[in-house]
């Protein structure tokens, strides 16, 4: 049975597409354009009729003569025809209507389709996070009402049926990381990257935590995975510390002691003198100094 906000939302969708469609399809056949062409029609033939009527009359007055006279009358001839002419050309316009009612019928079947390929039918009803969210009581009166966080298992049976949901795959990586399951956490982010490859994967502080998550993976392999991905955080971001903090980190670990104080020592200026955090980086610089004039 569908929900609620499900109806309420597919709802709104057919009135607005109905909407669209009539607009649409006002612009294609050009109803307006026929109204306002009728109408200047009329005003026009009235205007040819006083002009013919006051060439009578000034020839009849000796105002002007015959061939002033023939003249006259066949600029007014020629005006008419060209007068005639224009709506031939609109009818023939009004004749496209049978082409435009196949145009009316794939907009919105197009648009179902993009949806359906590109959207998430099942956010409707999502709830990332928990916490309170404001309901309606029977007296009309606001109140809060606590909405469950959604459980590990919740979150994977909704992934699978809305595997393009980047919130809801990074939902589970946290709650993969609270339980302590860093590869399932991993690979939930990697899903989370891969549904919103224009957005959350060049967010600079997500791109730390994944590669925070390959290091704590502890597999050989993804260290230098996990480098390259510090190194797109800061091109993002340069001014984030705790992605040059770990870099420093990954270098001074293979023994690249030089670019590690280089990057430790950007870092040092963002943190205010004389901070915990100053005074341990000043320690671990200096420690990298000395293996790197010692040749270690």
């Amino acid at each position: 049975m569908l929900s609620s906000s499900t109806i309420v939302f597919w709802v709104i969708v057919c009135a607005m597409t109905a909407i669209l469609m009539a607009f649409i399809g006002v612009g294609l056949f050009g109803f307006l354009n026929r109204e306002e062409e009728n109408d200047t029609s009329a005003y026009n033939k009235a205007v040819y009729e006083d002009q013919i009527n006051e060439l009578k009359q000034d020839l009849q007055r000796g105002a002007i003569n015959q061939q002033q006279y023939d003249q006259g009358m066949e600029e007014i001839e020629r005006r008419v025809l060209e007068e005639l002419d224009r709506p031939k050309a609109i009818s023939n316009s009004f004749l496209t209507w049978k082409a435009g009612i196949p145009l009316l019928l794939v907009i919105p079947l197009l648009a179902f389709c993009i949806y359906f390929l590109a959207g998430s039918p099942s956010l409707i009803n999502y709830s990332a996070n928990g916490g309170e969210t404001a309901q309606w009581d029977e007296e009309g009166n606001v109140a809060l009402k606590e909405v469950k966080q959604p459980t590990v298992e919740e979150l994977k049976a909704y992934v699978k049926n809305s595997p393009k949901d980047s919130r809801a795959w990074l939902q589970l990586s946290y709650l993969y990381q609270k339980d302590g399951d860093k590869q399932q956490a991993l690979e939930a982010m990697d899903k989370a990257f891969e549904a919103s490859p224009h957005k959350m994967a060049e967010d600079s502080t997500l791109i730390t935590e994944r590669a925070i998550l390959m290091l704590e993976v502890q597999n050989e392999e993804l260290i230098d995975k996990a480098q390259s991905e510090l190194n797109k955080a800061i091109e993002a971001n340069p001014e984030n510390a705790t992605a040059k903090e770990i870099l420093g980190m990954i270098y001074y670990r293979k023994g690249q002691y030089q670019k590690a104080v280089d990057l430790w020592s950007q870092v040092l200026d963002l943190y205010p003198a004389g901070s915990p955090e100053a005074l341990q980086l000043i320690d671990v610089i200096g420690e990298a100094k000395n293996r790197a004039m010692m040749g270690f």
